[in-house]
């Protein structure tokens, strides 16, 4: 017989009604007002083996999105290093099928910074894991995007590391291992089919090329960061990071620039284009400006060689004297000059508010 047949659901709406029947009548009862609990008696116990099974099953329908696996620059060690793990998608997957646990996650901030504090919950161990994290916020995420959406991704981008790190750190390590191993080993066996179909390697990099130019992203950047840039010579291992982290920036879990700083840098206009010599520009530069001004006038700054030479005559305008200071200057005019200890920046923060933001 089930022992949980006769299992009533105390909410909080009925608990002061029926608390008191439930314990008359023998029945645990457990309330929490924290993110702690206490292990309690589940329906159905959790089996790893069974837990590793279904994680596995779901590695192989998208294992692109299960893990990432890139290089970053290291400051402090002044070159590039490898780094691996799994992705939010897999953290998802590893508590849905982990059973009789929760995952919750609370939000504080700051001027800088996002503050995420997520909290797993095993109850039928009564296990509980933190782990804090914390997202800058402006980040370049690259690309022409509006602060308002930029700031959302941001978030987004914060809360999915904060949950992954979380997850990741409170289930057994071995099923984190296990689908690393699994999702690496599905991606390079879906690029050596592809290379054996039509289009063969050359397809796979001009889709490569093409999604991440969508990005931002040129060959140079690419060639920079594989340390290849002849596309033709990249490896199955090379075509898989890049395909994991092309998939990682579509689902804004890492930013462009985190992978590719060199993107970020605006190209600065060089002006119109020119072949042979320089008549093309030069005639731009001396061309009069008559925003303003009659067209007739134009015409005659155009076609007399003269009068194209002189700046229009501009009238004197009189400052009425109540608006003059002692010095006879106009108090309503803006300056340009900016005084030595003035060391104010953007928006009212100083110099030293503007450089303190430097972690990564």
């Amino acid at each position: 017989m089930n022992q949980f047949d006769d299992a009533k659901v105390i909410t909080g709406d009925t608990v002061k009604d029926n608390l008191g029947d439930a314990v008359n009548e023998g029945l645990a009862v457990q309330q929490t007002k924290t993110d702690y609990i206490t292990a309690v008696r589940v329906a159905e116990p959790r089996q790893l083996k069974r837990v590793e099974t279904m994680v596995l099953a779901e590695v192989e329908f998208d294992p692109e999105g299960m893990y990432y696996e890139w290089e970053v620059y290291d400051k402090r060690q002044g070159r590039m290093v490898p780094i691996t793990g799994i992705t939010i998608g897999a953290a998802m997957s590893i508590a849905r099928n982990y059973g009789n646990c929760a995952v919750d996650i609370h939000v504080d901030e700051t001027a800088t910074h996002y503050l995420f504090s997520p909290v797993f919950l095993d109850i039928e161990t009564g296990f509980t894991f933190r782990r804090l994290f914390k997202q800058r916020k402006g980040q370049n995420l690259g690309g022409k995007m509006d602060a308002a959406r930029a700031e959302d991704i941001t978030f987004q981008i914060g809360q999915s590391k904060a949950i992954r790190n979380c997850v990741r750190g409170a289930v057994p390590a071995g099923i984190v291992s296990k689908i690393l191993k699994r999702a690496k080993e599905c991606v390079e066996k879906d690029i050596k089919k592809q290379m054996d179909g039509a289009g063969g390697r050359e397809k796979i990099i001009d889709d490569l090329l093409l999604e991440y130019a969508k990005k931002g992203v040129k060959l140079e950047h690419l060639g920079e960061y594989t340390g290849i840039t002849d596309p033709a010579k990249w490896s199955i291992d090379i075509i898989g990071k890049l395909k994991t982290a092309l998939r990682a920036i579509e689902d804004t879990t890492v930013a462009v620039t985190d992978l590719f700083p060199s993107a970020a840098k605006t190209p600065v206009e060089q002006g119109p284009k020119v072949s042979g010599d320089a008549s093309a520009l030069d005639k731009k530069k001396d061309k009069p400006k008559t925003r303003g001004r009659k067209k007739k006038d134009a015409e005659d700054i155009k076609t007399d060689p003269e009068t194209a030479s002189e700046p229009p005559e501009v009238p004197e305008v009189e400052i009425p004297a109540e608006t003059k200071t002692e010095t006879g200057e106009d108090p309503n005019l803006f300056t340009q000059e900016v005084q030595g200890d003035d060391k104010s920046g953007p928006g009212g923060f100083g110099a030293d508010d503007l450089a303190a933001d430097t972690d990564q």
